[in-house]
């Protein structure tokens, strides 16, 4: 079959096989299409978002619309910013379960934390995605940041060795599987630290799109405007995980940056 008849099929398109001219996008399709030529020749096409065709075009029609697939966000950012308090409002209100343990013991989650086929929505738009919930990134991880807790030494260490290993693990998923990032930060810190900086520049540097997430503003001394200040290429949200305050802008946002 000839599809140089049909007009404006993406060229890029791969063929079935080397013996036929019919093509196929190898990309994630978001629908079928059916081509309608002007000599009578119609022809299917399975096309993933960035080939598919104009809305408003009269000679193509939608056969199949498929289901939206799921886009791997992870959460981000330093120890006890608030990461896991909005993984769990997120799932609780899209899934009615909770993703990880909160606690205000620094490395509490020290493991990647999953939640699948979470189907958030606003204004009508729809996005699913696989939430991941990840250890708080440290460029210095030891056991000093936990001299003010009740821990014994044989535990600190255990929790500092298992944090080293999860912090490997969530840079991996980050080169490997990442669609998007939410990196929360905590408004009552200064954001210009190291592991921002170089963790911020390590998810530019790939292309990977990301919400700032300026959490924790109902605590005093929150300054969010120093977040989008310092990472002004950025989108940047003053939020409060714990109060639920701006979650239906963080939903919003989400769908126009990683739904895309």
């Amino acid at each position: 079959m000839n599809t140089d008849t049909i007009e404006d099929i993406p060229h890029c398109l791969e063929p079935i096989d080397d013996g036929d001219g019919i093509q196929i996008c190898r990309n994630d399709s978001i629908a079928r299409f059916l081509f309608k030529s002007s000599s009578s020749l119609d022809m299917s096409i399975p096309l993933c978002g960035q080939h598919a065709p104009d809305k408003e075009r009269e000679d193509v029609e939608i056969e199949e619309q498929y289901d939206t697939r799921e886009f791997n966000i992870g959460i981000y950012g330093p120890p006890n910013s608030g990461k896991s308090t909005l993984a769990n409002q997120i799932c609780k209100e899209w899934t009615g379960e909770v993703l990880s343990e909160e606690n205000s013991v620094p490395y509490e989650t020290r493991n990647l934390k999953k939640k699948e086929n979470v189907k958030i929505e606003n204004a009508g738009e729809p996005l699913t995605l696989n939430l991941v919930d990840m250890p708080g990134i440290s460029t210095n991880v030891d056991g000093s940041s936990l001299h003010n807790f009740e821990i014994d030494e044989e535990y600190k260490r255990e929790r500092v060795c298992e944090a080293t290993i999860g912090i490997s693990k969530a840079m991996k998923w980050l080169q490997y599987d990442a669609d998007g990032v939410i990196y929360v930060l905590d408004s009552t810190k200064e954001p210009l630290q190291d592991v921002n900086v170089m963790l911020l520049s390590v998810i530019q540097s790939r292309g990977i799109p990301v919400i700032l997430i300026a959490n924790k503003i109902d605590k005093e001394g929150a300054e969010p405007q120093r977040i989008s200040k310092a990472f002004s290429q950025n989108t940047t949200i003053p939020a409060s995980a714990k109060e639920r305050f701006n979650l239906e802008y963080i939903y919003e946002i989400m769908i126009r940056e990683f739904g895309n």
